[in-house]
């Protein structure tokens, strides 16, 4: 199915099937302003950002939720997936300028910190070892982003230590 998404202003999304040109699904997303919107690479998972400070994973056939990803104080200005679908980046502000989701387990597994204010833009590099993302004043901040497993190890020697 080619779907098309529209979000509107009274916090409601609507899927529609471009090939038939009808509405499929049409639910409440978040308590306040949907900012953001990205699929999976696979279109199987649609993400939302929204001003309330989470970042929702929905079932864009039935417009399901799947997942509610929490940690943004500031709201979420920005998302995208890896090029991979295994990680979500979510762009916010200054401290938590942008974190980063493991897909699979739905959880937080990075904190990347930037310099300014609403990082609007975010993106991974297509071979996904790159993130990029920009803040209102238009300064770009790259880091290397940092695989699944990276963070696997660094948890593990963690577990070690203690």
């Amino acid at each position: 199915m080619v779907t098309l998404v529209k979000v509107s202003s009274d916090v409601t999304m609507t899927i529609w099937n471009i090939a038939s040109g009808g509405e499929e699904v049409t639910w409440k997303a978040h308590k306040q302003r949907v900012g953001e919107i990205a699929f999976s690479p696979d279109g199987r998972i649609l993400a939302t950002g929204s001003s309330d400070g989470t970042a929702k994973l929905w079932d864009p056939v039935t417009g399901r939720e799947v997942a509610v990803l929490r940690g943004h104080l500031l709201g979420v200005r920005s998302i995208a997936f890896s090029p991979d679908g295994q990680r979500l980046a979510t762009g916010s502000q200054g401290k938590e300028a942008v974190k980063l989701w493991d897909i699979a387990t739905r959880r937080e597994v990075a904190t990347l910190e930037g310099q300014g204010f609403l990082f609007y833009f975010v993106a991974f590099s297509p071979d996904g070892n790159t993130l990029v993302a920009v803040n209102i004043e238009g300064t770009p901040h790259l880091w290397r982003a940092p695989l699944l497993a990276d963070l696997d190890t660094v948890e593990d020697a963690k577990a070690k230590a203690r």
